[in-house]
């Protein structure tokens, strides 16, 4: 029987049993992928990895919904936030021409034509011009959430969205600093007019199991 854990109001499988080493990466398009796989349930956020792509198990989550909920991502105006230069982000570099990126601290390594400089308080980017905005673990670092969220909303076009993740800590309680519950939804909606949906994946064929590996797509309503 599955171990199960409540957290913060969370019903958390604790169950590490049936992941396999080799599984489905949906980040480097590979069906017989090489897994890492911990000794403990604790440690598979950050190294239950893909050893080809360097994937964790939060960016196989974001790209899951992101094919299923924009399946022509690959055609679209997208930019992503902080990339970590692994995994998720090599591929929606790799694959869509429309593709730029940003850093909040210094320059990105191996700076090109589809680096745009700026933190996320303040983008070198056009208002209403990009259909996706892509952010990893970003968030819950920025020195002021109000001022990166209105930047993400001006940014995008009408019915574009932000798909993100972002630990959240609190799960059902309320947010703490940046540690953030559920509530955050909240301060979007109020913030930016943007309505947002929580995806929680867990499937160990692809490798997403773990704490924190939601996935938030808050869409810019049409006007």
């Amino acid at each position: 029987m599955s171990e199960v854990a409540n957290l913060n109001g969370q019903r958390v499988n604790l169950d590490i049993s049936d992941l396999q080493v080799i599984g489905i990466c949906n980040t480097c398009d590979i069906d017989d992928a090489l897994f890492n796989i911990p000794d403990s349930f604790w440690d598979l956020r950050n190294e239950f990895f893909c050893t080809n792509c360097k994937s964790r198990p939060r960016e196989r989550a974001l790209f899951s919904v992101l094919e299923t909920h924009f399946p022509l991502w690959y055609k679209k105006e997208l930019h992503e936030h902080n990339p970590v230069f692994r995994g998720l982000s090599v591929k929606l570099k790799g694959h869509n021409m429309n593709y730029s990126y940003s850093q909040s601290k210094g320059q990105a390594d191996g700076v090109d034509a589809k680096y745009v400089k700026g933190s996320l308080e303040k983008l070198d980017i056009p208002s209403k011009s990009k259909d996706l905005f892509i952010s990893q673990d970003v968030l819950n670092s920025v020195d002021d959430l109000v001022k990166c969220l209105k930047e993400v909303e001006r940014i995008l076009k009408p019915n574009g969205a932000h798909v993100f993740t972002v630990p959240f800590v609190k799960g059902a309680n309320k947010t703490k600093d940046r540690e953030f519950g559920y509530d955050l939804l909240k301060t979007i909606l109020k913030e930016t007019g943007m309505i947002s949906f929580v995806h929680a994946i867990d499937d160990a064929r692809y490798g997403i199991r773990g704490l924190y590996n939601e996935v938030v797509v808050s869409y810019k309503q049409s006007k």
